[in-house]
């Protein structure tokens, strides 16, 4: 009995001390202080969202309240970030939230304290942070909404454990990686969005043939999805859609202008220069289109080389960009290797063959250029004999390197010393011998 008494006069103490006029649970407001403190509420939240823990509770933004108990948060816009507290668990009459545009790092454990909690809307709360798993205990949540934010990784597969879980909205993300089936045992489930993220074949085909197979009826949507990357390969043009090629078909434009529909393989090899990308589909996932980001591809000679390459949109402000892993760009400027970064021609001056890959565009005012995919290429000639060791014989009159994709079409090439290339396409008018003692090594063949 001591115990209990101490504990209610220290809290009546905290209470008078910081001034708040509860009218509701005392435990429920305790949680709203430390939930304000821990996302940067000693500084005054932005649009007039700053509570003033002097006024009763039922009266600060956003807090609604009923049988002196918090049922409902819904706010937006604060520019607050942080951790939402564990002592959130005790918001146990807690049915509704709704947050708009915040910075939320992670959610606690403790959300499975909130057996009141049915709706949840985080609605561009979560920034390049993986997915809040702890949502997903929260035993008798059936509405989530996770609306524009930027996960790090996959829906975890506990969400197929929420029995009572009617919709998922997962619009405009940046997950991938596996669906998890479980979801298709949910029987109170009507509806996922899954469109605007990152998934491929490879995840929705097995989900789409797991939804078939248990006979499922709930709406689900997974289109589009975020633009697949344009790579070399070979001295083509290659994508990677995901899942079992015999199901895809590719068509491939030029200049907007269709040029090639090709099943089951996902390479191309250009006939002239232009802007490419292709649109894919699949015969079990009939509702998704991939589509490919725009490229150019720029073919250098090993082992360094210049080029100039210009901006398609007509702009007074440029900047250009370089991408090292076809995703990320990074504004560059004037150097060693680079001028007119700040123009709509960029110089591209000595650049190595291991940029192989590597991609480049332009930001401007008026929009953002195709990007140029860079690499190094050289075609057999035979122009002088069959010496593999000749420059002559070589389009780029240097001989490929480690980082050279390399055609050969006809001759009868010889080589006599140990060589290295990326890769090698060999056409069958084409022979070829590795006198002994000596290797051919294909780097990515």
């Amino acid at each position: 009995m001591k115990t209990k008494f101490l504990f209610f006069f220290i809290v009546l103490f905290f209470l008078k001390q910081s001034k708040i006029v509860a009218q509701v649970n005392i435990q429920d407001s305790l949680a709203l202080v430390d939930y304000y403190d821990s996302t940067y509420g000693v500084s005054p939240w932005q649009f007039g969202q700053s509570w003033n823990l002097h006024d009763p509770v039922n009266t600060w933004t956003g807090i609604g309240v009923s049988n002196d108990r918090i049922i409902s948060i819904k706010l937006w816009g604060g520019g607050w970030q942080g951790n939402i507290p564990s002592s959130f668990g005790n918001l146990t009459a807690l049915q509704r939230i709704e947050f708009l545009d915040y910075g939320i790092t992670s959610l606690p454990e403790s959300f499975a304290n909130l057996v009141s909690l049915t709706y949840v809307s985080f609605h561009a709360v979560f920034s390049h942070v993986p997915f809040p798993a702890a949502l997903t205990k929260a035993p008798n949540l059936a509405f989530i909404s996770l609306e524009d934010n930027s996960f790090t990784d996959s829906i975890p597969s506990s969400i197929g454990n929420m029995a009572k879980l009617t919709s998922l909205d997962l619009f405009q993300n940046s997950l991938s990686g596996t669906i998890p089936n479980s979801l298709n045992r949910l029987d109170s489930l009507k509806g996922i969005d899954l469109s605007y993220n990152a998934f491929t074949f490879k995840e929705i085909v097995p989900f789409t043939q797991d939804y078939i197979a248990k006979g499922k009826k709930y709406s689900t949507y997974y289109s589009p999805q975020a633009n697949i990357s344009i790579h070399n390969f070979n001295g083509s043009l290659a994508v990677s859609a995901g899942g079992a090629l015999d199901n895809d078909t590719f068509k491939w434009y030029k200049d907007s202008v269709w040029v090639a529909t090709i099943i089951g393989d996902s390479t191309y090899t250009p006939v002239s220069p232009g802007k490419y990308y292709v649109e894919v589909t699949n015969s079990i996932a009939t509702m998704l289109t991939l589509s490919s980001n725009v490229v150019v591809p720029v073919a250098l000679c090993p082992p360094t080389a210049s080029a100039t390459i210009s901006s398609d949109v007509g702009a007074s402000y440029y900047q250009w960009q370089q991408s090292t892993d076809g995703t990320n760009f990074n504004d560059i400027t004037n150097g060693v290797n680079y001028s007119g970064t700040s123009t709509s021609s960029l110089n591209l001056i000595n650049i190595p063959s291991s940029w192989y890959g590597y991609r480049y565009r332009c930001r401007t005012d008026k929009g953002t250029s195709a990007a140029f995919l860079i690499s190094y290429l050289s075609k057999w000639t035979g122009g002088t004999n069959m010496a593999w060791e000749n420059p002559a014989n070589w389009s780029c009159g240097k001989l490929p390197d480690e980082n050279t994709d390399v055609i050969i079409t006809s001759g009868n090439i010889v080589l006599n010393t140990d060589v290295t290339i990326r890769s090698l396409k060999l056409s069958p008018q084409a022979s070829f011998t590795v006198n002994s003692g000596h290797k051919l090594i294909i780097a990515n063949p």
